[in-house]
Formats: C-alpha cells, sequence, structure tokens
C-alpha cells in the first residue's frame, strides 16, 4: 500500500496530539513527524520529506511559513509537498493568500475528521480545494488587494464601479470563485475547454490582472460576483446597467 506522509506543524501540542491521531488511524496515512517552530522549520519538513504538510494557525504567523514553503518548494516522494491549512477562522484575507502561496486547500480548526482526511487525500494528488464559500468571515483582503494595487475600500454609500465583463465572462468567473476547473467550467455551460481559456484570457484582460485570484478579489471586492443562488447574467446585468 502506498501511504501516504504527512507532517503536522502547529504550536500547540494538544491539537498536534490530535491530528495525529485522526490522521493516524487513517490506514493509509502515516503521521512522518510534528517538527517544533524552534529553529529550522523548513529543514525539518523536508528532511521528513512529506506528500502533504497540514499547517496550523501558529499564533496568526502561519503565512510566513506557508509563504516560504511556497519558495523553497518542499518535494515528497509524489513531487511537490501538497499544502494544508487549518485556522481559527478563515477570512476571504487568508482565502486569497492561501492560493497565492499554493495551498491545496484552508479549513478551520472545528472541521471534521472526515473533512480533514478528504482535502489530505485531495493534497496528495495535487487537487485544489479552495473557493469562497470556504471564507467564514467577512474581513478584507487587504494583503491581495495591496498587491494588486487596487483600492482597498469603496466609501461608505458608494455606488460599485460597472463590471466590464459580459455575462459568460461572468460565469466563469463566478465557477472560479466556486473552485471549478476548466474542464468543469467546459461541463458546466457547454463549452469547450478552448472557449473556457478564451473566456479566462478576456476577463484577466479586462481586469487588468495576472491571475485567476486577483480577477476573483477584484470582483468579490466591488460586489460583482452572486451573493445569492441568483444567475451571474443577472448581477452583469445590474452592474452594466448601474
Amino acid at each position: 500500500m502506498n501511504r501516504t506522509r504527512i507532517v503536522v506543524v502547529d504550536d500547540q501540542p494538544l491539537y498536534r496530539l490530535g491530528l495525529r491521531a485522526a490522521l493516524g488511524a487513517v490506514p493509509d496515512f502515516v503521521v512522518a513527524g510534528e517538527p517544533t517552530c524552534e529553529g529550522d522549520v523548513l529543514e525539518h519538513i523536508r528532511a521528513l520529506i512529506p506528500d502533504v504538510v497540514v499547517l496550523g494557525e501558529l499564533h496568526g504567523a502561519w503565512d510566513v511559513v506557508a509563504s516560504a514553503l511556497y519558495r523553497s518548494a518542499v518535494t515528497g516522494a509524489g513531487g511537490l509537498a501538497g499544502l494544508v491549512l487549518l485556522l481559527d477562522s478563515v477570512s476571504e484575507e487568508d482565502l486569497f493568500y492561501s492560493l497565492k502561496v499554493g495551498a491545496s486547500a484552508i479549513r478551520r480548526r472545528a472541521c471534521s475528521r472526515e473533512a480533514l482526511v478528504e482535502v489530505v487525500r485531495g493534497a496528495a494528488r495535487g487537487d485544489c480545494a479552495i473557493a469562497l464559500a470556504h471564507a467564514s468571515t467577512q474581513s478584507a483582503s487587504r494583503r491581495l488587494l495591496a498587491q494588486a494595487e487596487i483600492v482597498p475600500d469603496l466609501l461608505p454609500g458608494s455606488a460599485p464601479p460597472p463590471c466590464p465583463l459580459s455575462p459568460r465572462e461572468l460565469d466563469v468567473l463566478v465557477s472560479i470563485a466556486e473552485g471549478a476547473t476548466n474542464k468543469e467550467i467546459g461541463h458546466r455551460f457547454s463549452i469547450s475547454a478552448q472557449t473556457v481559456k478564451n473566456h479566462v484570457t478576456a476577463v484577466l484582460r479586462k481586469l487588468q490582472v495576472g491571475d485567476r485570484t486577483e480577477a476573483v478579489a477584484i470582483a468579490y471586492h466591488n460586489n460583482w460576483l452572486p451573493q445569492s443562488s441568483g444567475s451571474a447574467e443577472a448581477v452583469a446585468n445590474q452592474s452594466h446597467a448601474a
């Protein structure tokens, strides 16, 4: 049996113990180690050759370690190690930054064992299971907005700028925000993968951004994404009419 090697990084001993027990009980998982935050954490992680790193809050310093992991490209037996983040709460800022540093998933510490096992398995396969729905708070995504040189906040009572995207382009962007792949988007709207790529290219060009994460951040910040089950076309029409 090929077993997924997992490294747990957290500064709370009892929580690490719980993670080891929860993950170690899965037959195809093995918890290879639990490096502390003392000394060179990256060197400890690299020496353990993990398939997946499960990274905790670290008193709010998780982003520093996650960024360092991303830059150093820690690899395991199956290639680049997957990264699963477990935080006390997940803000929009956390969500978008987790995408920036190549995380596979970000969940609240209070998630179920079944949910954790699922995202760890996905991370080992190289899947990305991050979507706006995983945010548990509504704080502004200031870190990403600052990187994209976007005005961070609309003035109270001011209307959002009109959306420059066509209804179908907005449909595609909504699907991206929900975590859908190009293949899934194509199936959803009965269009080819190349047509999806063309729409994505148009979205990035019109919003003047370099990647999908920044496009979603801008759309979400400007209230262009639907807040309910309403269609993206309706949102686009409302934005163009504004």
